[in-house]
């Protein structure tokens, strides 16, 4: 953790280990942590509390309109997550929190959200045996009973999930289909200039949705087909533009060829063939981008959740 975010949390009377800290305020359960690479929400506290879900809705659209700069808000069924960034310095960001955390806190307070000595997912009083838990990274104090109860709903949508049918023959359709859009938008673009990682992302993100759609199942195998077809379709527009560019160019250098001839025949011109490996490994680089930013994200989306322990 930044060392000046360690002074800060650790004043605050919180354990600070590694970039993680916990601790309470203001009579809450609370935990941090940090991710400096994060470009959105490089600090991020979780209060524990129990709140209905109308009030946990009221709570975030007050936070809302607050209108604190560079902070962000979400609800989950343990409490609340605060995400905080100061686009300057770390030294500016901890200056900014305490008056940032005095106005959430009190409308924590307004809505008499359930602190420390109540369990979050239930909002009755914590009895003995109530067990610290560690979710996602943060530590959530819990009734073990309704541990058990969110359990058996977890087991039973991940069997739902397991057994529900696959079919990846029409999913891959789907994936292809999203593709060929994507590869469409690339074609307009080049012709205008431009090769961007917009068009992977557009043929991954539209090809998912269709995979899905299609009647495919979103697990790894979704992951590998629609990245796998994104990029066949990327390389092969690349391609196809060349085949096409070629056979209207052949009689100009004097080849009496066509199609896939015509191509061959052009690579042996040194400004045709470094002109389309270049574009070609550009198209790579791009691609990769919008694919690598896209996997991450679908590796995360089709994670099941497990069982808390």
């Amino acid at each position: 953790m930044n060392k000046k975010l360690k002074n800060y949390f650790e004043q605050l009377g919180f354990n600070v280990q590694g970039n993680n800290a916990y601790g309470s305020l203001n009579n809450y359960e609370v935990s941090v942590n940090v991710v400096m690479l994060d470009h959105v929400a490089p600090v991020k506290l979780h209060v524990n509390l129990y709140a209905s879900d109308e009030n946990k809705g009221k709570i975030l659209r007050e936070l809302q309109n607050l209108r604190l700069k560079y902070f962000i808000a979400s609800a989950d069924a343990y409490g609340i997550t605060l995400g905080f960034n100061d686009p300057w310095t770390v030294g500016r960001l901890i200056k900014r929190m305490p008056e940032m955390l005095d106005k959430i806190f009190a409308i924590f307070t307004k809505y008499e959200a359930k602190g420390i000595g109540y369990c979050p997912l239930c909002g009755e009083e914590l009895k003995e045996g109530a067990k610290q838990y560690n979710i996602s990274g943060a530590l959530i104090t819990m009734d073990p009973e309704c541990v058990n109860k969110v359990n058996e709903v977890i087991e039973a949508v991940n069997k739902d999930f397991k057994e529900a049918p696959n079919n990846y023959l029409k999913g891959t359709i789907g994936a292809v289909i999203g593709a060929l859009v994507g590869a469409i938008a690339f074609i307009v673009l080049f012709f205008i200039g431009f090769i961007s990682a917009i068009t992977s992302l557009i043929a991954i993100v539209l090809g998912t949705y269709l995979y899905k759609k299609f009647g495919g199942k979103p697990n790894a195998i979704m992951v590998v087909i629609v990245s796998v077809v994104s990029i066949a379709a990327m390389l092969l527009s690349v391609w196809g533009i060349y085949v096409f560019a070629a056979e209207t160019l052949a009689l100009e250098y004097g080849f009496a060829s066509t199609g896939l001839q015509a191509f061959n025949d052009m690579m042996t011109i040194p400004e045709f063939s470094k002109e389309f490996t270049s574009n070609l490994l550009m198209t790579v680089v791009f691609t990769a981008i919008g694919v690598i930013f896209e996997i991450v994200q679908l590796s995360k989306s089709v994670k099941r959740q497990g069982t808390i322990k």
